[in-house]
Formats: structure tokens, sequence, C-alpha cells
């Protein structure tokens, strides 16, 4: 059985990944706590695959194991320019980062200001693998359009404040509203590519 390491802190990115690619035959997919890894790889550039590749370099020297990293930026089609949360979705007080409960307020204040019909995000999420320590960096991108709900659900994954208030492109209400089989399913619609991808990457 091969260990994938999943490079993330955030529980709600290692169930959601992990959940992806746990059916693949001859793998198991482990954390970074699972792996004895408290550090934190720094992610300092201003676009996702310079921060995925990064962080995917870094958790495969810290653990000597194959290793999956994922890193998200985000447009939406209702802000302006210099308002647009690029790669800083978890810090958009700049500051420091927020808290899930901290997100869900941010983007309620934001959009009593920007009153628009059919607010949409753009994600665009850079997927780095490393097959062994040193090895060459296999990356893909998964880009998806999530709308926006009129209201916000109470229910989300711990790591994704925005499933309160963002509808999947197959779905017709919150993600945090969805059962966990229907996350999944979503998922697996929207990812298939690189699920694909990620076969290979491993054969």
């Amino acid at each position: 059985m091969k260990k994938i390491l999943i490079a993330t802190h955030n529980q709600g990115k290692f169930s959601r990944f992990s959940g992806l690619i746990s059916e693949i035959q001859g793998i198991e997919c482990i954390s970074l706590k699972d792996a004895g890894i408290s550090h934190k790889v720094d992610e300092p550039f201003e676009n996702a695959l310079d921060n995925a590749i990064l962080k995917v370099r870094g958790y495969s020297r810290l653990s000597g194991l194959p290793t999956l990293a994922v890193d998200e930026a985000v447009i939406t089609n209702f802000l302006p320019e210099n308002e647009q949360p690029g790669v800083f979705i978890r810090r958009a007080r700049k500051d420091r980062e927020l808290t899930d409960l901290e997100i869900i307020d941010f983007w309620k204040e934001t959009f009593s200001k920007y009153k628009n019909k059919d607010k949409k995000f753009i994600w665009n999420m850079a997927i780095a693998f490393c097959p062994e320590e040193s090895s060459e960096i296999k990356f893909t991108h998964h880009t998806r359009e999530d709308r926006v709900s009129g209201h916000f659900s109470k229910n989300f994954r711990t790591g994704y404040p925005m499933d309160s208030f963002l509808i999947f492109p197959d779905q017709d209400r919150p993600v945090g509203d969805l059962s966990n089989e229907e996350k999944l399913a979503s998922d697996k619609k929207s990812f298939k590519d690189f699920i694909e991808d990620f076969k290979k990457w491993i054969s």
C-alpha cells in the first residue's frame, strides 16, 4: 500500500481530497498530523500554482513521502479588481488569517455592499504532486464557477466556511445543506480530470 501525504493542515481539505482519491487501488491517504508534521510551509506567492509547488516540495522533503498539495485562488463577477480575493481567501483583512466564522461575517458584509444578482465565484485550484522526494513535480489546474445562494446556511464543513453560501454547479442549494454523499458525488464529477491525471501520476 503506497502512502500519499495530503499536504494541508485544514482537516476539511484533507477529507475532501482524500475522499476523491482514496478509492484508487493501492494507496493510503495520510495527513500531516498522521506524519507528525506541525510545521507550516509558507505560501508567499500571489498565484495558486507557485504556492502549491512550494508546499508540495516543502512537505515532501519533511515527510519523505509522495505528496499532494492544493492551493486556491478565486475571483468574482461582482467585485472591482482591487477587491478580488485571489489567493488571499483567508487573509481578506490582510493582517492575519480569519477564522471560519469571521470569513462568513466578511462575506455577509460584502454582499450587503454589493447587491448584484447572480453573483459567482470563479475558482482556480492548482493541484501539485511530488511522486518522491526531489522528483519532478506534476501539476494540473481545476476551474469551477460556484453560484451564490440567496441565504446563508448554518451548516458548513470545518475549514470550508464558504459552504454556507456557495452552490456547486450541479446543485440547487448551498454546499452546507448537502449530504456528505452529495458533496462527494459533485466533487467526483467536477474533479474527474484531476482524478484521471492522478491515476497516471502514481502509475
